[in-house]
């Protein structure tokens, strides 16, 4: 029976028995209970040369493997011929070979590319095409796109989140670029959750998402599964569980990968915060770029193309042990985004290493600056109500009343504030302001207290109140910030008398009555509505009104 009978040690009988799951080079469809099931005409050929291939990465011989598939190949309706059966075997050892060939090849050839040189193409072909706001945007494009070719080499890869206030501002053709460069491109509009996690099982692509506003949208509940995959897909080893087939076993898809998701307007917190921002704005009239023609650039974008494979290959292990130094300026979440990427920067050397970090500070700030939530917008603009002076180094408040700060906040043009609050602080009705003010201090632990300042003793809130606050939630901290000349902190200048103790008359002179409540809770009843998380919330997670206080602080969606 030629190879069969040619023992080499006993064969593993048991894999006949056991099921285990398709490998990586099998469809969902080709597992082993299927291949021992019975295979009909038609789907034999692929399906044996699938089933060696799967054999051979499981680390049996060669021998071994022979004697299965002969196995599977007599189960197969009709039985397919135990000859063709062995040539099936020698293909899926000989297609090893080969491309263990191919990839030594690749390694010779890449350890001779220049990776400095290398992104310079990159960053400078895509920049004929597209116009950035600066120049930081297309660095982190041009490092994801080696990060795509490196992907193997990385446990996580930060989406690339392209975004635009309005239409127009050359998202579309940034994907045009990036389906010319990337690895295994998929360039896909609304694809549906099932479509999207087998594909990805499948071919490992690198997804290039679009209108992914539509997805995100706030009335976009038919998407839900979608947004959760979307949400949970950039670690590597955390697989999605489903029920495939008319037996309905259960097989795990892998949907790590590379992905580029554009639209309109912002993306969740969840997704944000896993991404490079790379933030487009249109052109204005002086501002030119090529024409992008797919068939005139397409050869030139494949030469970067090979490049880029090889140069990747060649450097897998080095970008799998790679430690970069990581900027401190930048989140923990944030670090986790670009270290693949300044991995990728520091093995191309030059100026790169020195470039990708100023970039991932400079759009991280930005992002942080666009993106902030209603709680920490708060905190920055009761930390200028205590006018910190940037000129002078110095805060010109320690304490203020609470019908004082309502005023400073309302006078603020960059907050929802005096939407909410002005007619009732005017009208000198700052109950209900001041009541949901503390609500929206509560998650940071900041309470009102009885303060007398010049004479006048009312609730008020002290600065000091605020510092540990600052310094987890604002960028520049806050506590102690430092002068111009940086030596050290700055001095405050207290333009209030020193406090004096309370009395009881004193008591009695509060703005902020507090019947019912606990106390220094500005008016909002201990038995009332259950807490609710405001230091994450953000106008797009409230409500889809955006303007009243109620589905703002309240977390009451109106139209819901």
């Amino acid at each position: 029976m030629g190879r069969t009978n040619r023992a080499s040690g006993p064969c593993r009988l048991w894999l006949l028995r056991s099921p285990h799951p398709a490998t990586k080079h099998a469809p969902a469809h080709v597992g082993t209970t299927t291949i021992l099931d019975g295979v009909p005409k038609g789907e034999r050929d692929n399906s044996l040369f699938l089933y060696a291939c799967s054999l051979r990465d499981k680390g049996l011989d060669r021998d071994e493997a022979e004697i299965l598939v002969q196995h599977a190949a007599s189960n197969c309706k009709p039985p397919f011929d135990e000859t063709e059966a062995g040539r099936k075997v020698t293909s899926a050892w000989s297609y090893e070979e080969r491309k263990t060939l191919e990839l030594e090849q690749a390694r010779q050839e890449g350890e001779e590319i220049d990776g400095a040189t290398l992104l310079d193409a990159i960053e400078g072909f895509i920049s004929r095409f597209v116009t950035f706001p600066s120049e930081h945007e297309v660095v982190a494009v041009a490092l994801w796109v080696a990060h795509t070719h490196a992907i193997d080499a990385a446990d996580q890869s930060p989406y690339l989140a392209i975004t635009s206030p309005e239409k127009q501002s050359g998202k579309s053709r940034l994907l045009d670029a990036l389906e010319l460069l990337s690895a295994r491109p998929w360039s896909v509009i609304s694809p549906s959750e099932a479509v999207l996690f087998r594909k990805i099982d499948l071919h490992s692509p690198t997804l290039l998402l679009d209108e992914v506003d539509a997805i995100f949208g706030k009335r976009a509940e038919q998407t839900e599964g979608l947004r959760a995959m979307l949400n949970a897909s950039n670690r590597r080893g955390k697989p999605i569980p489903r029920c495939v087939g008319p037996k309905h076993e259960l097989k795990d898809f892998e949907i790590f990968g590379a992905k580029a998701l554009a639209g309109i307007g912002r993306l969740p917190d969840t997704v944000g915060d896993r991404s490079i921002p790379v933030r487009m704005q249109r052109r204005k009239k002086g501002e030119s770029v090529a024409r992008f023609r797919r068939r005139e650039v397409e050869p030139e974008a494949s030469e970067l193309h090979v490049l880029l494979e090889a140069w990747a290959v060649a450097r897998v292990d080095e970008l799998r042990a790679a430690r970069p130094d990581l900027p401190e300026a930048l989140n923990d979440r944030a670090q986790d985004s670009w270290e693949p990427l300044l991995a990728i920067a520091d093995a191309a050397g030059g100026p790169w290493p020195k470039r990708a970090r100023g970039a991932a500070v400079q759009l991280h700030n930005e992002a942080n600056d666009d993106d902030e939530s209603l709680g920490v917008l708060l905190l920055t603009h009761i930390r200028e109500a205590f006018e910190w002076n940037q000129a002078t180094g110095q805060f010109q408040h320690d304490r203020l009343h609470t019908s004082e700060l309502l005023k400073r906040l309302i006078d603020n043009d960059e907050g929802p504030w005096a939407q909410w609050w002005a007619q009732d602080v005017k009208s000198d009705e700052t109950k209900g302001p001041a009541a949901k003010l503390a609500r929206l201090l509560r998650p940071f632990k900041i309470k009102s207290k009885k303060l007398k300042i010049n004479s006048t003793a009312l609730q008020g809130f002290e600065r000091e109140s605020f510092t540990e606050a600052w310094e987890r939630y604002l960028p520049s901290g806050g506590s102690e910030p430092r002068n111009p000349a940086g030596q050290g902190p700055v001095t405050r200048i207290p333009e209030e008398k020193p406090q004096e103790p309370l009395t009881p008359s004193d008591q009695e002179g509060s703005d902020v009555p507090t019947p019912n409540t606990e106390p220094g809770d500005d008016g909002v009843a201990a038995d009332g509505e259950p807490e609710q998380d405001f230091a994450s919330s953000s106008p797009i997670d409230a409500c889809g009104c955006g303007k009243c206080v109620e589905c703002w602080v309240n977390g009451h969606d109106p139209e819901g």
